[in-house]
């Protein structure tokens, strides 16, 4: 049976000091049910304060319900009815020992409208559902089930994908292979269909290698216009099946072997900033220049590397070398010694990608002296230029006798770098020429 308890406590009306001839008693309470005051109950008191009642609502309908009291004393005064609300909620039956899962519905990508039914014999619901219809991505099945009173549970998603799998073509053989020397560019060679690779009595020219850094021992040939540089080289393999698989690389002992740089010579105008790309390990970039012998000229290049220079014949040429703490710059001077220059730019940072170049000349205003045994003084703007016919120690003095520069040099042009004044040269020790640097 269902039942309502409701437990109040009634005051007393009216107001004033009670005694006990003459106290103020709670004597009556009405209630009724649903606003339906016409048809309001009435329970005696007897002077209680409390009020304890139980209600049979059993035969009410499911739904909201309200309950209004009030309450008369033994004054026959009422005081202000109000009201409470309560529920008589939709129960299934006390027991569920019978109650079972009887149904599961289901349904992808949230087309409720469209869902499935899958029937239910023992409380267990199980299906393999076919997807391969489904396009590639992402979906979601959401499913819920049913007991055997009709009641159903909330629903669940659950997402899963779809994958793209493309379909695996079968390995039959090699079809390639990719061979390269150093950290170099790989060559591919394609090749009939065969299991295993026989590579017996193949022939690979040893070409199109960059050697592993370019070295200061480096030989420059002018006509050719590539340098030479001697290196320990590697040589790797690599083979390739129908599907592009590749095997692992083999790579050989290193060997000796003088690599061939090509210098990609381009010209440069004078006064005029190029903007090149940077050479990289094991690279060179080479540059012409003209000039009237005895000018000096002045290459200057963002960052740092090594500039070296050469004359038209490809003998080395001395520079004066300075780096500017301001700007960054790195700047190579010297003398033209012939008409044609040939500048060598390597060991540039592989930071940098571009590496901008500027090439400057000035006409010779100072001395130009031809001595004996084919010895060459030229001077001009701080710079002292000597070229010797042989290896020498050359010695610079000041008009007093101090010593201000000594260098052992090669035959070929050496450059010194010296404030304006008069100086003394001596030739490996022997006999002194004065010379003038503006």
């Amino acid at each position: 049976m269902k039942k309502i308890s409701i437990i109040l406590f009634a005051a007393a009306i009216a107001g004033g000091v009670a005694n006990a001839q003459n106290a103020v008693t709670m004597q009556t309470c009405e209630y009724w049910f649903d606003y339906d005051f016409e048809h309001r109950q009435t329970v005696a008191m007897n002077g209680n304060e409390q009020y304890t009642q139980q209600f049979d609502v059993s035969a009410m309908s499911q739904g909201v319900h309200s309950i209004g009291f009030r309450f008369g004393d033994s004054k026959g005064r009422w005081c202000s009815p109000f009201v409470k609300h309560f529920v008589i909620p939709t129960l299934p039956p006390a027991t569920y020992e019978d109650n079972q899962i009887v149904k599961m519905e289901y349904w992808f990508d949230y087309d409720f409208d469209n869902r499935k039914t899958l029937e239910s014999a023992d409380g267990n619901a199980a299906v393999a559902l076919d997807i391969s219809a489904m396009a590639k991505g992402v979906h979601s099945i959401g499913y819920r089930a049913v007991d055997s009173r009709g009641i159903y549970t909330a629903p669940f998603v659950k997402h899963f994908v779809v994958p793209n799998f493309a379909t695996e073509p079968t390995i039959t053989g090699i079809t390639a292979y990719e061979y390269w020397f150093n950290h170099g560019p790989r060559v591919r060679v394609e090749v009939d269909e065969q299991n295993p690779l026989d590579l017996q009595n193949l022939v690979i020219e040893v070409k199109d290698v960059v050697p592993n850094a370019i070295t200061s021992d480096y030989q420059f040939d002018v006509e050719k216009g590539v340098v030479y540089v001697s290196d320990k080289v590697t040589f790797g393999i690599q083979a390739f099946d129908n599907v592009g698989h590749p095997s692992g690389g083999v790579v050989s002992e290193a060997f000796d072997y003088v690599v061939p740089v090509d210098l990609h010579v381009e010209g440069l105008d004078a006064n005029v900033t190029e903007e090149v790309a940077s050479p990289q390990l094991g690279q060179m970039q080479g540059f012409e220049v003209e000039a009237e012998p005895g000018d000096d000229v002045v290459f200057v290049i963002d960052g740092t590397g090594s500039l070296d220079l050469y004359d038209a014949e490809g003998h080395s040429v001395e520079v004066v070398k300075e780096q500017d703490g301001v700007t960054g710059q790195t700047s190579y001077r010297a003398l033209a010694p012939t008409r044609k220059l040939y500048a060598l730019l390597w060991n540039v940072p592989l930071a940098m990608e571009t590496v901008q170049v500027q090439y400057t000349t000035f006409n010779a205003t100072g001395v130009d002296d031809v001595l004996a045994d084919g010895w060459h003084i030229h001077s001009s703007k701080g710079v002292l230029s000597v070229t010797a016919p042989l290896a020498c120690d050359i010695a610079v003095y000041s008009p007093g006798g101090v010593e201000v520069a000594r260098r052992r040099v090669q035959q070929g042009s050496t450059s010194f770098s010296l404030p304006s004044g008069t100086y003394i040269l001596k030739f490996n020790h022997q006999k002194a020429h004065k010379v003038v640097v503006q």
